[in-house]
């Protein structure tokens, strides 16, 4: 006969082994999960969580492009990895930015996040629904290109004209520690717009990167924009570093970004309300530090399938 203690003591059992089960289920999804984390992924997320909008009258959302427009290695410095979107607006290129790893031992690596803006209006950006970044000044400055040619009728002859250039400028940079790098140019450009404005009839993004590694520190913008005497070709430069940075066209000095002696560089102008914008976000615990290097050298070793 099943007496109803029985019955409670058989479903108190049958109740255990469920949560036993369940407990074991979730160390298991969990232990998957610290597997499989990769780097590449924590950045990913990471720049998921990010809201942008312009500061105009529409306050317009932009669009992140949803694949990568660079990703880059830093060996020499803190071993660094990094990723590089960008967010539109109507097809043109309202900010760029992205998020890096920074390794300086076993027990301390984080993760770093760098933006500049490249609009004409204030921007306001959200990250995980927390107000990061809010400049209210515009972006970059263009300047007109006097002896560039008459921009081309056609897109792939205005692309070949960009890329000629960019040729042009030459750089280099002076980290904090003094050591000094010469940048060099990526021909490809990062991005190319796809805009919807009328008085910008074109415009690309390219990058000059250090020489140690593939780490952009500096940014050239190119557009064709309407003027009095037609379509001519203007340019602006972009910080995108915590280094000094030195940009020439054609052997001349034409911009620079220094900050006062005595000052570390990733804590000038990087605030909130700046253009440019550096911030550390995430710190990792030693056994997760542990799982990313060695996922890290797994997916170096293993034969692209592409």
């Amino acid at each position: 006969m099943i007496t109803l203690a029985s019955y409670n003591r058989a479903w108190i059992c049958s109740v255990s082994v469920m949560l036993s089960n369940s407990v074991l289920l979730l160390a298991q999804d969990s232990a998957t999960a610290k597997a499989e984390l990769s780097i590449t992924e924590v950045l990913k997320a990471e720049v998921s969580d990010y809201k942008i909008t312009l500061q105009d009258e529409k306050h317009s959302a932009l669009t992140v492009y949803p694949e990568p427009v660079l990703a880059w290695v830093n060996p020499v410095r803190y071993q660094q990895q990094g990723l590089v979107y960008v967010w539109t607006d109507l097809g043109k290129a309202r900010a760029i930015g992205g998020v890096f790893t920074n390794y300086f031992s076993d027990v301390k690596m984080y993760t770093t996040h760098e933006f500049h803006s490249l609009s004409p209006v204030g921007l306001k950006a959200d990250h995980a629904g927390k107000d990061v970044w809010h400049p209210e000044e515009p972006g970059v400055t263009f300047e007109l290109l006097n002896d560039a040619p008459t921009p081309a009728m056609k897109k792939p002859g205005r692309l070949a004209q960009m890329r000629r250039l960019a040729q042009e400028f030459s750089a280099y940079s002076i980290t904090q520690e003094g050591s000094r790098y010469e940048l060099r140019l990526l021909t490809a450009p990062l991005f190319r717009y796809q805009t919807e404005e009328a008085e910008i009839h074109d415009g690309a993004i390219f990058s000059m990167v250090s020489s140690a590694g593939t780490d952009p520190e500096i940014l050239l913008i190119f557009e064709v924009r309407d003027t009095s005497e037609g379509p001519k070709w203007h340019y602006a430069p972009a910080r995108f570093s915590d280094s000094k940075l030195f940009l020439q066209h054609k052997e001349k000095p034409v911009w620079q970004f220094t900050y006062p002696e005595g000052v570390a560089g990733h804590k000038h102008k990087v605030s909130p309300e700046d253009q440019y914008r550096l911030w550390d976000n995430q710190e990792f615990t030693p056994e997760e530090i542990k799982q990313l290097l060695k996922n890290a050298k797994s997916q170096a070793a293993t034969p692209s399938q592409k």
